[in-house]
């Protein structure tokens, strides 16, 4: 949070600035099989950097998934079921890691990547008492 100084005829004193700065939002995941969930954040990276055109730009603002999105981090308890969730509001993605691929290795491994977002702000919601699932109505709670 920004902070700003107040004059008295003896020091500056600190007080509580109105603006808050939050840290960047990173998350590693596996990648899925079929590489869906790596090449969803990989194509919405090179939609807002359109790298070769400026219509892919304009691809990703006209479509349906649009610019920003809202990320919703589910916490679980010991039981593996839902607690909490985290929003992440107006979120975009600024950074995707490249996935390390091994061709000698004889055990199948899951390769993991890192991606880092850029958001408005958070919040922490509590998830319906009983529930094992989450819902939309959860995610959108406000």
């Amino acid at each position: 949070m920004d902070n700003a100084t107040q004059a008295t005829s003896f020091i500056q004193l600190p007080v509580p600035g109105d603006r808050i700065h939050y840290n960047d939002f990173t998350i590693s995941f596996p990648v899925d099989e079929e590489m869906r969930n790596y090449r969803e954040i990989a194509d919405w990276i090179i939609g807002l950097g359109f790298p070769k055109e400026f219509g892919q730009y304009e691809d990703l603002h006209d479509s349906m998934d649009g610019i920003w999105s809202d990320i919703g981090l589910i916490i679980l308890d010991a039981d593996q079921n839902p607690l909490h969730v985290v929003k992440f509001a107006n979120a975009f993605p600024v950074s995707l890691t490249d996935i390390s691929f091994d061709s000698k290795g004889e055990d199948t491994v899951i390769p993991m990547v890192t991606a880092t977002f850029k958001y408005s702000y958070w919040q922490f919601d509590e998830v319906n008492v009983g529930s094992t699932t989450v819902t939309q109505a959860d995610l959108d709670h406000s």
